[in-house]
């Protein structure tokens, strides 16, 4: 069980598979030394999320693993030239970590394509937008996407999407949500 403060206020009810994942992801949050690049989180974390779906038979598709393909990173099953499945898309946006209108969109379009994906586990990574204003700063970043996630009318049954926020300004906590229908 993932303890969190209360007061980042999320459902952080993880299944064994996202709870592999977010913990893979903390792991890497506390072992990277501050100021570290984008470049070298991103290739971290696509590392660490590939190695777990190859233990599970998945072929990876990122820019760590041999080609991005419709989303950062995807889990799918192959039958020869065919896809039969994809089980996993996961969307991260650590760019700059500045809080303009710029960054919130690129937030905000990672994690609208994760709405339309048909899979069955969809994850978005992202770090806290911008300043020090800890709690609620993280809360802008929840709120935004719970307004996206509310106003998407086309979820599958039983849609689940797993965000995790890199709070790096405060805490070094990763805090995960999970917003579902």
């Amino acid at each position: 069980m993932i303890e969190l403060s209360e007061d980042y206020n999320v459902n952080s009810n993880l299944n064994s598979l996202e709870e592999e994942i977010y913990y893979a992801i903390k792991n890497i949050s506390d072992t990277l030394p501050p100021q570290t690049s984008s470049h070298i989180w991103t290739h971290e974390i696509f590392t660490a999320i590939g190695n777990i779906g190859t233990k599970r038979g998945f072929s990876i598709h990122s820019t760590t693993h041999n080609k991005e393909w419709m989303y950062d990173l995807v889990w799918c099953k192959r039958n020869e030239h065919h896809i039969e499945s994809i089980h996993l898309v996961f969307e991260s946006e650590l760019f700059d970590r500045t809080s303009s209108s710029n960054g919130r969109v690129a937030l905000l379009r990672d994690f609208e394509k994760l709405l339309i994906a048909n899979s069955e586990f969809k994850v978005m990574l992202c770090f806290n937008e911008g300043n020090r204003d800890y709690p609620h700063n993280i809360g802008r970043v929840f709120d935004l996407f719970r307004q996206s996630f509310n106003n998407y009318k086309n979820h599958n049954a039983n849609s689940r999407l797993l965000l995790m926020v890199i709070d790096d300004f405060w805490s070094g906590d990763v805090v995960p949500h999970i917003f579902e229908t």
